[in-house]
């Protein structure tokens, strides 16, 4: 019966096998090129060790069609870089199905943090970011189930290129990095024709600094432009200042390994902020910010994230949170469900301006329902800057905190009038206890005070207090100042008598002199 069931399936199964494609294999990869490091290797050996030219495809290490020989960089704690990158000549532009990057570590404190690879035809003026990740030296020394033998193919998918740039990065400065072959594999199509003559190696170098774009992804919103409100020390182009298009920005660029800084220094501000500009209306499913600490000393202490519709004129909270100082990789995942924004702002907040700031990457995922039609065009610096100043909107129509819920909150009109008949029934059962107030609500117990017949001040050992027409004293406790777009201010001192009577326990230490102090409050005190 057994073999039976085996021939039967064997009779099921082997014409499905010999109908299944065989899997392509890559064309062979390219011989004919050149490349150059903007760091030459410094340990390892010929013909790569201390290689500040050019060298041959098929002469050098890293293209010679064998992965025995390698490449490598050495970590001692002084080292003035934490990455390598490889420039590449192919010479003219070539239809590219994809590239391999082998890096068989010696052992165990080898590694290679991340790695990514952007290419350039020769008409282009900047490069495409094809990949940028993670790979298999994001722990030091490399744990045990971690294997020293790595191979990456990122697959092309026939992009024309001529020019490519692979750029791997470290964990820290003791770490070692060893590569042992980037092959450059053709896909279908003719190489193109007329080249420009060969890249010398310095002429490579120079490409590392062009631009950079990114390619749009599916699902997420990789189309707008960003503004810092202080010009960030770290991160290319940003540290150039002002507009910085998604496309080509350090935020955008998918590479965790890479950040946008803010240095600290006795003189730099506390408060960190940036602007972004989506150019539509566009539904957000989740906002995710990634801020990846070198050490202890970089990081940040608050953040708070606020939004706006193209028609509205006010921004509202999508959050704000707190950030541990010990915690190197922070990702904060905003759920916005659907709500619609074209501008967003983040700001960042560190306690000691000393502490430097460093943001590494924005992620925005689109919710369901259409981008709005019509849009505004982009804004310029001027106009991004402006948008920094707007206020944000804290209280709804009823003037209420716009961000929380809680019982008998109002939601409408018509609850908003049912509660004031149920307020009026419950007053009808209100009196005043005359024992213990006057007809003023002052406060007999206080002691008697000359009656005047309208209301006053009187200090009354020493202290100033609001006296009722019938001469008690009383305390008068509200808030004086709301507005439904502004954080408000505390404002609360014991000079002059006119109305300055207490000093709130609510209000920050500096109100003792007089001075105005920002709070997070719709209030005035």
């Amino acid at each position: 019966m057994l073999s039976r069931l085996l021939t039967a399936l064997l009779v099921l199964v082997v014409p499905l096998l010999v109908s299944l494609p065989a899997r392509a294999q890559p064309q062979p990869a390219l011989t004919t090129g050149a490349y150059a490091y903007d760091q030459a290797p410094d340990s390892g050996a010929g013909p790569d060790l201390n290689q500040s030219g050019l060298l041959a495809f098929g002469h050098g290490a890293l293209a010679d069609a064998s992965v025995t020989t390698r490449a490598q960089w050495a970590g001692d704690g002084s080292a003035r870089y934490k990455e390598v990158s490889i420039v590449i000549d192919l010479l003219r532009d070539h239809p590219l199905e994809q590239i391999t990057i082998v890096s068989n570590a010696p052992n165990r404190y080898f590694g290679i943090a991340a790695v990514s690879v952007r290419t350039r035809a020769e008409a282009d003026d900047d490069y495409t970011s094809i990949k940028a990740q993670p790979w298999y030296g994001t722990a030091s020394p490399l744990p045990a189930g971690v294997p020293l033998n790595n191979t990456l193919t990122v697959d092309l998918g026939n992009r024309t290129a001529r020019l490519v740039i692979v750029t791997i990065t470290r964990l820290h400065e003791y770490q070692h990095m060893a590569l042992n072959e980037i092959s450059v594999h053709p896909g279908t199509g003719e190489p193109g024709a007329s080249p420009a003559p060969p890249f010398s190696a310095d002429a490579l170098r120079t490409e590392i600094t062009k631009p950079v774009r990114q390619i749009p992804r599916p699902g997420m919103v990789d189309a707008g432009n960003y503004y810092a409100e202080v010009t960030p020390h770290d991160g290319v182009p940003d540290n150039g200042g002002g507009v910085v298009p998604f496309s080509h920005g350090e935020l955008f660029d998918r590479d965790l390994a890479r950040y946008v800084g803010w240095r600290g220094s006795a003189s730099a501000p506390k408060t960190v902020s940036v602007v972004f500009d989506l150019l539509a209306d566009h539904p957000l499913d989740t906002i995710k910010i990634f801020s990846k600490a070198p050490n202890q000393f970089w990081g940040f202490d608050e953040i708070t994230v606020t939004y706006r519709a193209e028609a509205e004129t006010t921004y509202r909270i999508a959050t704000r949170g707190v950030r541990a100082r010990t915690e190197l990789d922070y990702r904060l995942e905003i759920p916005m469900t659907g709500r619609s924004a074209r501008f967003l702002r983040i700001q960042l907040s560190r306690g000691n301006q000393y502490l430097h700031i460093p943001l590494s990457e924005i992620e925005l995922t689109r919710g369901s329902g259409q981008t709005g039609p019509n849009p505004a065009p982009p804004l310029d610096a001027d106009g991004l800057r402006h948008e920094l100043s707007r206020h944000t909107k804290l209280a709804d129509q009823y003037g209420q905190y716009l961000y929380e819920d809680w019982p008998g909150k109002v939601t409408s009109d018509a609850r908003l009038s049912e509660d004031r008949e149920q307020e009026w029934e419950r007053l009808e059962e209100v009196s005043l206890d005359r024992a213990v107030h006057d007809r003023y609500g002052g406060v007999k117990a206080l002691g008697k005070q000359p009656a005047e017949g309208f209301f006053r001040l009187r200090k009354i050992e020493g202290k100033w207090w609001f006296v009722t027409p019938d001469g008690y004293p009383f305390l008068l406790k509200g808030v004086d100042s709301v507005s439904h777009d502004e954080w408000g201010t505390a404002r609360c001192t014991r000079s002059r008598a006119a109305a300055r009577v207490r000093c709130s326990s609510r209000c920050p230490t500096p109100c003792a002199t007089g001075r105005p102090t920002p709070r997070p409050s719709a209030a005035t005190w």
